[in-house]
């Protein structure tokens, strides 16, 4: 085979590109294999065990795996240092290495795509600032999608009926069987005033955010509210949410332009 010299940089580059891909590049492909299978065990362990939809089990998952792709990136220029008098072998080919980084990315593929399904757990971008100023459009939100059931004062992600392909974030303000209504601004369940729904004078001026006539909520339904409540289009003006439509409750904001309100959402 011909002699070729490991270069530290193309290590480094093939690693920056994708976990394991340096090492097998400097001559160790098992070792490559390995760290690139390793990378994704915290993800997994801690997904499995239903961690992912908390703030301190997103960012304990972030911060290994990346810290992983790091000492990887490291190992690899150390072992291409070593290599200066290098004989090719069969796998030392583009080819090999393009084969790697494409296991790589379908196995980053699958764990995201089916993150729901395996891990309980989605992240989603807020769109709107309906639910301002909890949620603010453009934060960052984590996802608990194995909650089986929804309570007053969650806020849930879910598909309104009248647009079933797009996904809203509101607050639950009733469940099957309650009377809701809408007094000088507050909000009553069976004739009790909700602190967890209550919002600022200025986010209730209009007549329909202040006054609204009782309704029961139907078996198997939600009645849902934007905490700014002059700016939410919400079960005031469609009607409930089948449970069958919720995808989930939102446990955390892990990004915000307001670092103040990045952490665990209290109700």
């Amino acid at each position: 085979m011909t002699a070729s010299p490991r270069k530290p940089w193309s290590a480094f580059l093939l690693s920056i590109l994708t976990t394991g891909v340096g090492q097998i590049y400097a001559g160790y492909p098992l070792r490559g294999m390995l760290i690139l299978l390793t990378k994704y065990v915290p993800y997994v362990a801690i997904g499995l065990a239903g961690g992912l939809s908390t703030l301190s089990g997103f960012i304990a998952a972030t911060v290994i795996t990346a810290s992983i792709h790091i000492i990887a990136l490291v190992d690899a220029v150390l072992l291409a240092r070593k290599g200066r008098t290098y004989t090719l072998r069969a796998f030392n080919h583009g080819y090999v290495y393009f084969l790697a980084a494409m296991m790589a990315i379908a196995v980053l593929c699958t764990l995201t795509v089916y993150r729901i399904p395996l891990f309980g757990f989605g992240h989603y971008r807020i769109s709107s600032n309906a639910m301002a100023p909890t949620l603010s459009a453009d934060d960052q939100i984590l996802v608990d999608t194995r909650a089986t059931s929804a309570h007053i004062g969650d806020i849930i992600i879910f598909r309104p009926p009248q647009y079933p392909d797009t996904l809203y974030s509101m607050r639950v303000a009733a469940t099957g069987g309650d009377r809701l209504a809408i007094q000088n601004g507050d909000v009553l369940v069976n004739g009790v005033a909700q602190p967890a729904l209550t919002v600022t004078a200025d986010q209730r001026q209009l007549p329909q955010s202040v006054t609204f006539p009782e309704q029961e909520v139907p078996p198997g339904q939600l009645f849902v509210l934007g905490d700014y409540r002059d700016n939410s289009n919400d079960s005031r003006y469609w009607g409930f949410v089948p449970e069958e439509n919720v995808v989930g409750t939102v446990t955390a904001i892990f990004y915000s332009a307001d670092p103040d309100k990045i952490g665990t959402l209290k109700k």
